[in-house]
């Protein structure tokens, strides 16, 4: 089936035509904001309003909009003037005057301006509100009721959307427009009580952090949001086998890889090989050699290796500023916080049809392929349609109830998928492979890797997720008798060791001592840890497979 080309949802055009925006109170709430714009002697309110009514269009009367342009105008000139004082209600009517007749056309129903002053006087005894904190109250309640309005228009926009584009068009549509609904509303600042109450809830809901899947390692650092870990090493140490273990992680949600050195088809090759347990070199050499169980092996990892939730990114030429910009990008792709409210307000519902109804999860989920489409194109539709042209005059309470009911399971069960879906995309861990390939517009080297290491810092900040990069560590560890690596051993190490929250470095015994008794084992050097212990962790790092696991599966 072919569908038509759908057009955006007009937000303004639905809350203005939506029936139950007439509501007595809340008429009454947004001509309250005038009265008090043009009214009120404190500057400070008049900031208030400009700063929570963002756009003329959420108030509900064409001559308020058009009194407050004229006052947005009036703001404008005085501050090319550096003039600090109130906006007061005579300049507002005598702008109004002048510019009447210009915006007739845009507005063919405003009052004139003599009906305007009419209003200002009548209303200049009216009760102001008296404090911020009220002011703050009835405009929150005001935009509340508007957001809520709009997202029910929406919701009925949706109905009619899918029968002509489909329920996936329909739905991009329809989070587009929650996405532009949910932003009437300005955020406010979070204030240190705000702070102090999420640090509670942060210290109650703890998060331990990602695992490492290396039982060793956990017990002296876990993978924790916003925080900068360092793998570091010489050549051939392994820090690409630990990267591609911690990109297996399955912590719901995406792993972005960032490789500066390998392109992607050698890191899926290694992937193939460490969950599959196949030889590295069957894989290079195109498996020749290889037995029937070793194809065996590989038909199952490349399933697995494709269900991964991973993104290679190969880039070689990717530099920091590049890095942000993209990541930012993607954050805002999955940002789903316009679809909570609406997710909250149906839980209860969805939660009383199991309770009282006798569905389950499964059937409320299942709902959309056994009868939710037909019922609602059926009996919202047709019965719309039949309404429509006389046959009938009213559907009944009993039809308009079930109705009601198949249609919050419908946007309920839509709201849940969106919201896994993007919870699936959101980036949970970005790995870089490696630091110093990456670039940065400075002249001095040590400069462009503090501008790396800082922006990495400022990245896990952002995306709210552990950032991994590798690192190399300078040559002269080969001239001393322990060649273990420390923090000094980082190349332009100082920038790198003040931005980290962790540094592992990376070491194994048999690159330079063939006949040690830790054969096939690597250290993990915690050498910095701002949030917890430093420590070595062993581990068991098979080179052919390229695989690490715990040392008591040895």
């Amino acid at each position: 089936m072919s569908w038509q080309v759908a057009k955006p949802i007009n937000l303004h055009q639905l809350i203005e035509d939506a029936e139950a925006l007439q509501h007595k109170s809340n008429i009454i709430r947004g001509m309250r904001i005038i009265i008090n714009l043009v009214h009120t002697n404190q500057r400070s309110m008049q900031e208030m309003i400009f700063n929570s009514i963002t756009d003329e269009a959420l108030l509900i009367n064409q001559s308020y909009r058009m009194v407050y342009r004229m006052a947005l105008r009036l703001r404008e000139k005085h501050r090319q003037a550096n003039k600090m004082a109130v906006i007061d209600f005579v300049s507002i009517y005598e702008e109004y005057k002048l510019r009447f007749e210009k915006n007739l056309k845009q507005l063919p129903d405003m009052d004139t301006p003599d009906t305007i002053l009419e209003f200002f006087l009548r209303t200049g005894d009216y009760a102001l509100w008296q404090s911020m904190a009220i002011a703050e109250i009835e405009i929150t309640a005001y935009l509340d009721y508007i957001i809520h309005v709009g997202m029910s228009a929406i919701a009925d926009q949706k109905s009619a959307l899918i029968k002509t584009v489909g329920l996936e068009e329909a739905e991009r549509i329809e989070r587009e427009a929650l996405k532009e609904i949910s932003a009437i509303k300005p955020k406010r600042a979070p204030t240190m009580a705000d702070t102090v109450q999420d640090t509670l809830l942060s210290i109650r809901n703890f998060d331990a952090g990602i695992s490492t899947g290396l039982a060793d390692l956990d017990r002296i650092t876990r993978l924790n949001r916003g925080c900068l870990y360092i793998i570091a090493g010489r050549p051939a140490m392994g820090k690409t086998a630990v990267a591609l273990h911690l990109a297996q992680l399955d912590h719901g949600k995406k792993t972005l890889f960032i490789s500066l050195e390998m392109p992607k088809e050698q890191l899926t090759k290694r992937l193939i090989s460490s969950i599959g347990g196949i030889d590295h070199h069957l894989l290079t050499n195109g498996l020749q050699g290889a037995t029937e169980q070793d194809f065996d092996k590989l038909g199952s990892a490349v399933d697995k290796v494709g269900k991964l939730n991973l993104q290679i990114f190969d880039d070689g030429s990717l530099s920091i500023d590049q890095l942000l910009n993209r990541c930012s990008q993607m954050r805002e792709s999955t940002d789903i916080s316009y679809l909570i409210p609406q997710y909250e307000a149906l839980k209860p519902k969805v939660q009383h049809l199991i309770d009282e109804h006798g569905y389950t999860h499964e059937n409320i989920r299942d709902g959309e392929n056994r009868f939710i489409m037909k019922s609602i194109d059926e009996s919202r539709g047709d019965l719309a349609h039949l309404k429509e042209h006389g046959y009938i005059k009213e559907q009944s309470d009993e039809v308009k109830a079930e109705n009601a009911i198949k249609w919050d399971i419908l946007h309920f069960t839509s709201l849940e998928r969106e919201i896994n879906r993007a919870n699936r995309e959101k980036i949970g861990l970005i790995i870089v492979d490696y630091l110093q390939l990456m670039t940065a517009n400075k002249d001095f080297r040590e400069q462009e890797i503090a501008t790396i290491s800082r922006g990495l810092k400022q990245l896990a900040k952002m995306m709210d997720c552990p950032v991994i990069a590798l690192a190399q560590i300078n040559r002269g560890v080969e001239g001393r008798p322990n060649k273990r690596p420390t923090l000094s051993d980082l190349r332009e190490s100082g920038s790198i060791e003040q931005d980290a929250d962790a540094v592992l470095m990376i070491y194994r015994d048999e690159v330079y001592n063939p006949d040690t008794s830790e054969k096939d084992i690597m250290e993990i050097g915690v050498t910095k840890n701002r949030h917890g212990e430093i420590g070595v962790a062993k581990v068991i790092f098979d080179k052919q497979k390229q695989r690490l696991k715990d040392t008591y599966f040895r």
